[in-house]
């Protein structure tokens, strides 16, 4: 029975090699609803192609001819190539000089600086892969140099498993704070299958991948009061091609208090904006972080009331240009001398890392 049964997997090996490889093409399937709304849109499409094939029948009794043949194969092969090299949703994506990208991953946080040659530091994986693949693959990405864990709630880990399955990664580096445990578990299983290297961060962990650099300036310590995942998350100093970068995970005002006395003075061009944001900040975040660009990574419509008004208000009233993903899309940080610059921010503490600021920063948006 082994012998037959190796002997039949020749065949089937390669019916299911042909089924991969064929499914995974561009195109390969069309999206379309179940229940009676399918079966209703389905009407018209088979009503259209009975006509054409009437009209068919009665104009070209004795068959189409040989050049109409050629003719109509060449203009439907014209249009799957042109949406498939360059579909009308990634058309100008990314744009030039891009440093940073908060990904539309929904509800939760998905963000990627580049380190070059189709490369890229990954923070947080939002709440499924698949989004978080999408942008990828539209940045042009093929390879994932490490991933930076915030914290192990789903919005921003549950989709690790299926980043790992589809992207070599180097390195994946987690919170120390292992709660909820039921998620950190989950990361563990997922690194586990992957068999990829990992690390705990701790505070004053300076890392750099290529030309991209980051420092760890959170968790010194654990809160007990609000959210405690929440205000353990790793918050992140970046530094890519000049422009800073602070990454703060879904810290909440307890957390954002003690980071600003740990931290005083600061120079960060770009903030992603806390936990989505809440409306549970501390008032003088904004300020102390001197951003000129403030990514704010929500979904569209849900059920947090995310972000809230005053917490936008809060940083367009610093100078802060905004961007959000549930409004905008993807959202790109560019470094160029196209973009408007966004404030000055006069007095402005340097930064400790000597980074000189950009001539010129801007935000893009995939809606623009």
């Amino acid at each position: 029975g082994t012998i037959l049964g190796h002997v039949a997997a020749l065949p089937a090996s390669w019916i299911a090699l042909v089924a991969r490889t064929c499914s995974s093409l561009p195109y390969a399937t069309i999206p379309w609803p179940t229940g009676w709304l399918g079966v209703v849109l389905l009407v018209p499409v088979v009503l259209v192609a009975w006509i054409l094939l009437r009209w068919i029948r009665r104009h070209h009794p004795g068959g189409l001819s040989r050049r109409t043949v050629l003719v109509g194969a060449a203009c439907v092969l014209l249009v799957i190539g042109t949406v498939t090299i360059a579909p009308p949703g990634r058309r100008g994506w990314p744009p030039p000089d891009w440093v940073l990208v908060a990904c539309d991953v929904g509800q939760g946080d998905g963000l990627v600086v580049p380190v070059g040659d189709g490369s890229a530091v990954v923070i947080d994986v939002g709440p499924q892969s698949q989004p978080m693949i999408d942008c990828l693959d539209d940045l042009g990405i093929t390879s994932v140099s490490a991933v930076l864990l915030t914290h192990f709630h789903a919005d921003h880990v549950a989709g690790l498993a299926g980043l790992l399955r589809r992207y070599a990664v180097g390195m994946v580096y987690v919170n120390p704070v292992r709660d909820p445990i039921e998620q950190a578990d989950m990361v563990d299983q997922a690194i586990k299958e992957a068999d990829v290297r990992w690390e705990y961060v701790r505070p004053g962990d300076v890392r750099a991948v290529g030309d991209v650099q980051w420092e760890v300036l959170w968790p010194r310590r654990i809160i007990r009061s609000g959210s405690v995942p929440n205000n353990a998350s790793v918050v992140i100093l970046m530094h890519v091609s000049g422009v800073s970068i602070l990454l703060p995970g879904d810290v909440e005002p307890e957390a954002q208090v003690a980071v600003m006395a740990s931290t005083p003075q600061i120079r960060a061009d770009v903030v992603k904006v806390p936990h989505h944001g809440s409306r549970y900040q501390d008032p003088a975040f904004p300020a102390w972080s001197n951003a000129r660009i403030a990514l704010v990574s929500a979904g569209l419509g849900n059920d947090y009331g995310h972000p809230a008004q005053e917490t936008l208000d809060s940083w367009t009233s610093v100078g802060a240009i905004l961007g959000r993903t549930d409004l905008d899309g993807d959202l790109a940080v560019v470094v160029s001398d196209g973009v408007h610059p966004g404030p000055a921010n006069p007095g402005q503490a340097p930064s400790t890392s000597g980074h000189p600021e950009p001539a010129e920063i801007g935000l893009v948006t995939r809606s623009s």
